[in-house]
Formats: C-alpha cells, sequence, structure tokens
C-alpha cells in the first residue's frame, strides 16, 4: 500500500508541464559520439550522471517529503519500485553511458523525444527489476 501511493505521489509531481525546451536524443546522441576530447563528450557525460543522480534524488525527496520514515536500503528500494528500473550499486557512469547511447542508436524513430525520458526507457530495458 505504501508503495502505491509514494508511486501514485511520484507520478503526480512528474507530469506537471514543462516550461523549457527539452534536450532530444538526437542532440544527446551526436554530444555522446563526440570524441572523448570534445567538449560536448563533456557534457553528454556530465548529462548522462545528472540523469543518473537526479532522477534517483528526485525520487528520494517524493519519498521523504511524504514524511515516511524508511532507512536507506528500503528508500533506495522505493526509488527504484518508483522509477521502474534497479540498476546495481555496482554499475559504473561509463556503463549507463554506453546504455543510453546504445539506445538511442537502435531506437532512432524514438529520437525527437526527450533525452531524460529516453534515458530512462533505455535504464529501465537494461535494468529491469526483479518481479
Amino acid at each position: 500500500m505504501k508503495q502505491t501511493l509514494l508511486a501514485a505521489a511520484f507520478l503526480a509531481a512528474s507530469s506537471c508541464g514543462a516550461t523549457a525546451q527539452n534536450l532530444d536524443g538526437n542532440t544527446l546522441l551526436e554530444a555522446c559520439e563526440a570524441p572523448e576530447t570534445d567538449g560536448l563528450y563533456f557534457f553528454c557525460t556530465g548529462y548522462i550522471l545528472g540523469i543518473v543522480e537526479g532522477i534517483k534524488w528526485g525520487a528520494s525527496v517524493t519519498v521523504m517529503a511524504s514524511g515516511t520514515k524508511v532507512e536507506t536500503a528500503e528508500l533506495n528500494g522505493l526509488t527504484d519500485f518508483m522509477l521502474g528500473y534497479c540498476s546495481p550499486p555496482e554499475a559504473e557512469l561509463r556503463q549507463h553511458l554506453d546504455i543510453v547511447v546504445n539506445f538511442l542508436v537502435t531506437h532512432p524513430e524514438r529520437r525527437h523525444e526527450s533525452a531524460r525520458g529516453l534515458a530512462l526507457d533505455a535504464f529501465r530495458e537494461a535494468f529491469p527489476c526483479p518481479a
């Protein structure tokens, strides 16, 4: 029950319309495929790191704002449930970057969509949570 309520709160909070222009998958792929010495590549790396850390932080804030007191392990489990993916703790930034790039390359029909949404879908595909 607690997971259902928290998931509903998270979805309601994340469904607010954005007014800023979103980065699309085409732009992110271009940056991620730049040479590793190029500033665009550094942008790509920072963007992916921001998603990996930021999306989990955002989900955690939703749980904590509900007033629910949970231990770290339970909080991690709740945020994984809310986000729909369970990346292993030892997964490194480079692995996340490779997963996003591979998803963008193999789904060219979706690259016009929001890069952050595409990254989330890539993580859900690569790191499904156990049933």
